[in-house]
């Protein structure tokens, strides 16, 4: 429709029709926004409750400012122990077993005190001992010990001293030495010794024997098809395992218990 005809059919509109047009729109009933502003408002500091107590919570339960110029010791802390989390090594163990060349056997002139069997107050004697010797508690060592091994003897060997390039008629105290049996019937011989290495009945030589690593730690294997011999040092205590009728898993299983 052309302007001027729209214009002219509008100019014919009744005035009482435009009136009551007038007087119905006047009539709504305006929009309460105080109401709905009020509600938002309550929203928000709900929502704000939500997220601020929770976080005031924890600090009050001793987590660290991260507030910068808080409690810096208390970041480099945590920094720290997140670190070591996130830096924890899985070791992957290297098994090498080398063939001995030759095999030679020495007599020992040893003491020898068995220690089952103890009264209650002669065995605390020995656990104080053992701990003084060794830096750790013979119950620390049996822990380390996994499942499948049963600690059937533990004994200690006295060795005389030499003093002046002679042997003394004094004899002190050189090793602790365990015995255990696994499930298949096979044993194993622990010898321990705090300032140098257990002393050996049998050696094996073998020319430039290469090492193996145990959880992360370097020792020495020689044998074969179940007997074997591990030297090593762990925490400034040396090892000498003897094995006999014992499968390679075994062996491991072992060696990755004592040297966790």
């Amino acid at each position: 429709m052309k302007e001027e005809k729209l214009f002219e059919e509008m100019s014919d509109i009744d005035e009482k029709y435009i009136a009551e047009a007038r007087n119905t729109c006047n009539g709504k009933k305006p929009i309460k926004w105080t109401k709905w502003m009020a509600v938002a408002a309550c929203v928000c500091v709900v929502l704000g409750t939500v997220i601020v107590i929770p976080k005031l919570r924890n600090l009050s339960q001793g987590e660290s400012n991260p507030i910068p110029g808080g409690n810096v010791q208390d970041q480099q802390q945590a920094a720290s122990a997140t670190d070591e989390e996130d830096t924890q090594v899985a070791y992957h163990n290297q098994i090498v077993i080398n063939k001995p060349k030759s095999i030679a056997v020495a007599d020992l002139d040893v003491e020898v005190h068995a220690y089952n069997k103890l009264s209650e107050n002669i065995w605390n004697t020995v656990l104080d001992e053992f701990r003084e010797f060794c830096g750790f508690s013979y119950e620390e060592l049996m822990d380390r010990i996994p499942k499948g091994f049963e600690l059937y003897d533990f004994y200690s060997l006295s060795a005389r001293q030499v003093k002046d390039n002679q042997l003394s008629d004094e004899y002190i105290l050189h090793d602790y030495v365990f015995r255990f049996q696994t499930e298949g019937e096979g044993g194993v011989t622990m010898a321990i010794c705090s300032f140098e290495e257990p002393l050996k009945d049998c050696y094996m030589e073998c020319d430039n024997p290469k090492p193996s690593e145990i959880n992360g730690n370097t020792l020495y294997i020689y044998g074969e098809k179940g007997n074997y011999l591990v030297q090593f040092t762990y925490e400034y205590v040396h090892y000498d395992i003897e094995t006999i009728y014992v499968t390679e898993e075994e062996l491991e299983a072992f060696l990755e218990g004592v040297l966790r």
